[in-house]
C-alpha cells in the first residue's frame, strides 16, 4: 500500500490499498491519479502480478473512490492493462464516478476496459466462465 502527495498542494494524494477478492485480486485507488501518482498503480500491478494465488491473473481496480485522473492516470490504467494482459491476465475497472467516468466515456476507454459499476459486479462476472 503506498501514498504520495503532490508537494506544496492542496491536492489530494493517492492511496492504493490491494486486497484478494473472490476471484481477482482488488487494488481500490482513493484521491488522485496523475502524473505525480501513477507509478503508486504500477507497482501495485507488479505486486499482484507477483502473487501465486491469482493464476491466471485477474486485477480489479476500484475507482469508487477515485476523484481526479488526468491523462497520465489514463495512461498509467492503459499500461497496466498491457502488463496484465501480457501476463495472460485481465484488469478490469469498477466503480467509476464523477469526473473519472466522463473522462472515460470521453476518451471511449469505457469500450476498451471491462468496466463495471461495483467491485461485486466485475468479481462476478471474473468468475463466471468464459464462452466456448
Amino acid at each position: 500500500m503506498g501514498e504520495i502527495g503532490v508537494p506544496g498542494a492542496q491536492a489530494w494524494p493517492l492511496r492504493v490499498s490491494m486486497r484478494s477478492g473472490s476471484s481477482a485480486v482488488v487494488i481500490a485507488l482513493q484521491g488522485q491519479l496523475d502524473l505525480s501518482t501513477r507509478a503508486l498503480l504500477t507497482g501495485e500491478v507488479v505486486m499482484a502480478l507477483a502473487q501465486p494465488a491469482s493464476r491466471p491473473p485477474a486485477v480489479i481496480v476500484d475507482l469508487s473512490e477515485l476523484v481526479f485522473c488526468d491523462s497520465s492516470g489514463l495512461s498509467a490504467l492503459i499500461g497496466a492493462r498491457w502488463r496484465m494482459e501480457a501476463a495472460g491476465g485481465r484488469l478490469v475497472l469498477a466503480g467509476a464516478r464523477g469526473m473519472v467516468e466522463r473522462l472515460l466515456r470521453r476518451t471511449c476507454l469505457d469500450h476498451v476496459f471491462d468496466c463495471h459499476q461495483t467491485v461485486s459486479d466485475a468479481e462476478f462476472a471474473l468468475a463466471a466462465p468464459s464462452p466456448a
